[in-house]
């Protein structure tokens, strides 16, 4: 992934979940953005820890719960 406000995204994915974006935003009070790329759409946030440091949380089904 291009690097947002110049922090590096991974493309990789680092760990995976059963909770939903919808859940995340409850919760933990983290807001998603619905977007797409040329293979796929969903609900994405990005968390940033540290300059140049970044995470994407992604939530690739369609069907918003």
């Amino acid at each position: 992934m291009q690097p947002v406000d110049e922090v590096q995204i991974p493309c990789e994915p680092i760990a995976m979940t059963e909770i939903r974006a919808s859940e995340l935003e409850r919760k933990a009070g983290i807001s998603f953005q619905e977007s797409f790329d040329d293979l796929d759409e969903g609900y994405f946030a990005i968390l940033e820890f540290a300059a140049s440091f970044g995470v994407t949380l992604a939530d690739l089904d369609c069907a918003r719960p």
